[in-house]
C-alpha cells in the first residue's frame, strides 16, 4: 500500500530584508523565490500528494508585486497539478483578519475561484483536512493549527486532537520546542514541550519556526525542516526541505532535498603562514574557501581569523579586510566573503616580552596590578571617565576596558624578536633593516633625563626619541605632544596609563571600529615613559 507522500517546507520568509552588500542582497532575494519555484518543480516531478509548508511563507507583510505573484503562480502550478498546498500561519504570517494572510487569498485564484486543494489554517483551533490522490482516493489527513497573531503565547500542540482513522495521520504546526538544538535563537512562540508529541496516532509532525534541520523530539517522528533559504551566517549548510511518506501508526523517517540556490558556511581558521606578504595570506585563505566549494550551489561565506600572523595589525582594520575580501571574492568566485577578526595577533613570545627588561613589560605589570587593585584601577582610570554609572558598575566597565589594554599595548609596542632565551633586541625595519641594534635599556643621556629609542609604531611611521625625565609614580602632568619634532616630557612625567585610557576610549567610540587617528607616538611615548617612572620609585 502506498502511503502519504508530501513535502514537508517551512519558514519560506519571502521578501526578508536582507543585509550585507547590495549584490549579495539582491541575490539572496531572488535565491529565496528561487528555492520555492525548485521545491514546486520536484513535488510536481515526482507526482506528491502534497506540500506542507510550515508557517512564515513570508517575512515582511508588505510584499512585492513580484514576490506575491511569485508565491501565487508556485500555489496555482500545485492546484494544475492535482497536489494539495497546505499551510498553518506562523508569527510572520499570522492568520487574524487584520493581518496580511487573509487579502493575500491564497485559497482563491485571481478570479475569485476557490481552489479546491489549497488550505490555510489560521485559527488557533485545531482542523483537520483530508488529502486526496489525483483520482480524489483519500491518503491522508493533516491536523493544523495557525497563529493568531504575531506573538501566539498558546501551547498549540497541546490543543491538537486525538484522531481516529485508517489513513496515515500528519500534524501541521509552527511551534518552539524548548528542547529543541537552537531553540535559544528563536522567540518563544506557541511554546511546546516534548510530552505534547507523545502521540502515537500521529505518523508524523511537520514544524517549523526553528531554522535548524532537525529532530526535534529524539526517538519521536517530530522534525524541524529548518528554512528554505539560508539568509545570513549563522544558517549555513545546505537548505531545503523533507521528503516524507507516512504511513498510518507507524513514525515516518524524512529524507533532505536540497533546494537553496546559496550556501552559507562559517570557516574559523587560526593557522597563518610565518609570512609578512599579502599575497600568501591571501593564497592560502583562498585554498581553505575553494576547500568548501562544492559545484552544487553559490557559496557565501564568513571567515573568522585568531591566531598569530606577521600581518595581524592588518587583519584588525576595517578597511584592510574589505579589501581582502574583495580580492577572495574575485578569486574564489564566492557570492560574498565575511572577514572577521576573532583575536588575530603578532607572533610574540608574551611570556618572554613580560620578563623582558622594557618599557612594555613595565606597563604591562602595571596592567595586571591594576585589574586585582582597585583603588589602583581608580588612580589610573581619568576622573571623568563613566562618572555617571553607580561606583560598581563603573569598576566593571573600567575591568573591562582593562582587559583589552594588554593585547593593545603589545600591538603597539616597537617591533620585537622576543624569545625565552634572549633580551629584547632594537626594532626591526621590515623594509630597510631596522634602525641598528638596541639591547632593550633606556640609555642615560647625562643630563638627568634618558633617551627613548625611537619606535615604529604599528601604523608604520617612525616617530623621533623622547627625552624622559626621572620621576613619582603616579604623578599626572600635561598630555604628551605627538607633533613635536623632539618632545621633551616635563617632570614629573605624564602617567602612560591614563594615555592607554584616552586611546582605548577611541577604539570604543567609533562604531565598533578601530580608530587610528591618534597616532602612536604619544602612546608608544607615554609607555616607555611609565615604566621609566615604575623603574624609578
Amino acid at each position: 500500500m502506498t502511503g502519504f507522500r508530501f513535502l514537508h517546507l517551512a519558514d519560506l520568509h519571502l521578501e526578508t530584508s536582507f543585509g550585507g552588500r547590495a549584490a549579495t542582497r539582491e541575490r539572496l532575494r531572488r535565491a529565496t523565490l528561487e528555492a520555492f519555484e525548485t521545491a514546486v518543480d520536484f513535488a510536481i516531478e515526482n507526482q506528491f500528494h502534497a506540500v506542507l509548508a510550515a508557517g512564515d511563507l513570508y517575512d515582511d507583510p508588505l510584499l512585492s508585486i513580484q514576490t506575491e505573484l511569485t508565491l501565487q503562480r508556485q500555489v496555482q502550478r500545485l492546484e494544475e497539478a492535482r497536489i494539495w498546498f497546505l499551510a498553518v500561519c506562523g508569527n510572520h504570517d499570522p492568520g487574524g483578519p487584520q493581518y496580511r494572510s487573509v487579502p493575500l487569498g491564497l485559497e482563491t485564484d485571481e478570479r475569485g475561484t476557490p481552489r479546491e486543494r489549497v488550505h490555510v489554517f489560521r485559527e488557533r483551533a485545531a482542523a483537520q483536512v483530508t488529502v486526496t490522490d489525483r483520482d480524489g482516493a483519500p491518503v491522508g489527513v493533516v491536523v493544523g493549527a495557525g497563529h493568531a497573531s504575531e506573538t501566539e503565547a498558546s501551547n498549540l500542540a497541546a490543543t491538537f486532537p486525538s484522531v481516529e482513522s485508517e489513513l496515515a495521520v500528519v500534524a501541521l504546526l509552527h511551534s518552539h520546542v524548548a528542547s529543541a538544538r537552537s531553540a535559544g535563537d528563536h522567540d518563544r512562540y506557541a511554546p511546546s514541550g516534548q510530552r505534547d508529541f507523545e502521540r502515537p496516532e500521529y505518523s508524523y509532525w511537520a514544524l517549523g519556526h526553528i531554522h535548524r534541520r532537525q529532530c526535534a523530539v529524539p526517538g519521536a517522528p517530530v522534525h524541524y525542516a529548518g528554512n528554505l533559504q539560508g539568509r545570513n551566517a549563522r544558517e549555513t549548510g545546505p537548505k531545503g526541505g523533507l521528503a516524507v511518506e507516512a504511513r498510518p501508526g507507524v513514525p515516518a523517517e524524512p529524507e533532505f532535498i536540497r533546494f537553496a540556490p546559496v550556501r552559507w558556511e562559517r570557516l574559523r581558521i587560526d593557522e597563518f603562514p610565518d609570512s609578512e606578504s599579502a599575497a600568501v595570506l591571501t593564497a592560502h585563505l583562498s585554498e581553505r574557501i575553494d576547500a568548501l566549494t562544492t559545484g552544487a550551489d553559490e557559496l557565501a561565506i564568513r571567515v573568522e581569523l585568531a591566531g598569530e600572523t606577521p600581518l595581524a595589525q592588518s587583519l584588525r582594520s576595517p578597511r584592510e579586510l574589505e579589501s581582502l575580501e574583495h580580492e577572495l571574492q574575485r578569486k574564489t568566485g564566492a557570492l560574498e566573503v565575511q572577514l572577521r577578526n576573532c583575536g588575530v595577533v603578532r607572533p610574540i613570545d608574551r611570556h618572554a616580552l613580560r620578563e623582558s627588561p622594557t618599557a612594555t613589560a613595565g606597563a604591562l605589570e602595571l596592567i595586571d596590578r591594576a585589574a586585582e587593585d582597585v583603588h589602583l584601577l581608580e588612580e589610573l582610570a581619568p576622573r571623568e571617565l563613566a562618572t555617571s554609572m553607580d561606583p560598581g558598575a563603573r569598576v566593571e566597565y573600567l575591568r573591562e576596558l582593562l582587559a583589552d589594554l594588554p593585547e593593545e599595548l603589545i600591538e603597539r609596542s616597537p617591533k620585537q624578536k622576543v624569545r625565552s632565551d634572549e633580551r629584547v633586541r632594537g626594532c626591526e625595519d621590515d623594509d630597510d633593516g631596522g634602525d641598528g641594534d638596541h639591547d632593550g635599556s633606556i640609555p642615560d643621556t647625562g643630563d638627568g633625563t634618558t633617551t627613548a629609542p625611537s619606535a615604529k609604531c604599528a601604523q608604520g611611521r617612525w616617530y623621533p626619541s623622547v627625552a624622559l625625565a626621572p620621576v613619582e609614580v603616579n604623578r599626572r602632568v600635561a598630555p604628551v605632544t605627538p607633533d613635536d619634532d623632539e618632545s621633551v616630557l616635563p617632570a614629573p612625567v605624564a602617567d602612560s596609563v591614563d594615555r592607554l585610557w584616552v586611546e582605548q576610549r577611541s577604539v570604543h567610540d567609533v562604531d565598533g571600529a578601530r580608530d587610528d587617528r591618534l597616532g602612536g607616538a604619544c602612546v608608544d611615548a607615554v609607555v616607555v615613559a611609565r615604566a621609566a617612572a615604575v623603574a624609578d620609585a
